[in-house]
């Protein structure tokens, strides 16, 4: 915990106290101890071990970029609060800002379904919530995202907010479209903090298709595993596709994929085959139980909608690619 209620009754941060003044908790009342040391960063602790949420067990870049982001917002005029306390859903966000904007800075791998319950909550009480992770390396717009990564990214403005510990500077990722995997393309803004609240225009994405290098690659890592259950192949042989067939008529990336954690490829095959003995719409909701969705902090979305949404646009195209190929 950052701050505490001083002997004159007033909020004082960890980093301006002292530990010869008594302090108590701002939530609860309780007494709490200060401390600091070499190792330690300035916190303070409930005396007593009680159940109300204390110290978060950050770590020093943690620490510093928060007090770094309060300063920096107050320079900017803005009302700033440190931890402030919602007893209606046991929560206090790293800051608040203008009482409209939780901001949570997320260096530190949690749970999804602890990001998503901490965001809900803070949600329920009219705050908009604004996550910040450790940046990452972003080379020729391209850039590879872990599911923890991932679930902070905004699929409907394509963005993605993190804080350059060595630069302390707010990079915002913007026009995110998954290629793939892990693999994403991004293009990266060095922002003002006054940029984080703006609201961002989303821009409809062209349908492209990856390389053929791309999806050969891809097509080797699934030969790697060497076992006759891997989806993609086991596809390919049924629907007696070679690589070359793969690499001419599959491989589109669509707007949905931001959605999708699985391949294109794999999730294309699998669409193929199911629809050799089904429908499009029996055939999609087939499909819903092999394809993996991803999951985001601050989006919910309706998943048989956004994947009915991709198939009608990849039958489109791949009847296209067929007609082609005829000629």
């Amino acid at each position: 915990m950052l701050v505490a209620i001083g002997e004159n009754n007033q909020r004082i941060l960890a980093k301006n106290a002292s530990k010869k003044q008594m302090y108590v908790c701002p939530h609860c009342q309780s007494e709490v101890v200060f401390r600091r040391g070499e190792k330690v960063i300035p916190h303070f602790a409930h005396k007593v071990k009680g159940s109300r949420p204390s110290y978060k067990n950050e770590t020093y870049e943690h620490y510093q970029t928060k007090i770094l982001l309060a300063q920096k917002f107050e320079k900017l005029n803005h009302h700033v609060q440190i931890e402030p306390y919602y007893g209606g859903v046991y929560q206090y966000p790293d800051l608040v800002i203008d009482n409209k904007y939780a901001i949570e800075v997320q260096f530190s791998r949690i749970s999804v379904n602890e990001i998503m319950k901490r965001t809900r909550g803070l949600e329920s009480i009219g705050l908009s919530v604004y996550w910040l992770i450790s940046d990452m390396v972003i080379k020729k717009n391209i850039m590879k995202l872990n599911q923890f990564q991932a679930t902070f990214i905004n699929p409907m403005s394509r963005t993605l907010f993190t804080w350059s510990i060595d630069k302390a500077e707010l990079v915002i990722y913007r026009h995110l479209q998954n290629i793939g995997g892990k693999k994403f393309v991004a293009k990266s803004y060095t922002s003002n903090l006054t940029t984080l609240f703006n609201k961002s225009n989303h821009r409809h994405y062209k349908v492209y298709q990856l390389t053929r290098a791309k999806i050969l690659n891809y097509i080797k890592q699934c030969r790697w595993k060497n076992s006759v259950l891997e989806p993609t192949l086991s596809a390919m042989y049924q629907l007696r596709m070679n690589d070359e067939k793969v690499c001419d008529r599959l491989g589109f990336i669509f707007e949905n994929q931001i959605y999708i954690e699985t391949h294109p490829i794999e999730w294309q095959l699998q669409y193929l085959l199911l629809r050799r003995d089904f429908k499009s719409y029996e055939a999609c909701q087939l499909l819903m139980g092999k394809v993996k969705f991803r999951c985001f902090a601050c989006y919910r979305y309706n998943k048989f909608t956004v994947l009915k949404n991709l198939v009608n646009e990849f039958e489109k195209m791949y009847f296209i690619k067929c007609l082609n190929v005829q000629k």
